[in-house]
């Protein structure tokens, strides 16, 4: 089934959550971050908000791969291993 341009395959109640989650625009609303996706209460919802500020990294730190892809293999080259340890 489609969606609003979302392919929705699910059957039961996982196709139901799906449909909902869509219906909800639930992707563009979390990358927007809406924190009402998950708290009607303004209070809170404002908080998940903030929660959900490291999103848009991942557009910022896209421009920027050839520049960290240098770096990395600089930062590796005396070495014949390396252990990354973090979020």
């Amino acid at each position: 089934m489609r969606e609003r341009g979302l392919e929705v395959d699910g059957h039961g109640a996982v196709g139901d959550a799906l449909r909902e989650l869509v219906r909800r625009e639930a992707p563009a609303r979390l990358f927007a971050g809406d924190g009402s996706l998950w708290s009607d209460d303004p209070a809170t919802a404002a908080e998940i908000g903030r929660w959900l500020g490291w999103l848009p990294v991942l557009d910022e730190m896209a421009e920027q791969v050839d520049e960290l892809a240098a770096w990395a293999r600089a930062a590796a080259e005396p070495y014949d291993r390396i252990v990354l340890c973090g979020m």
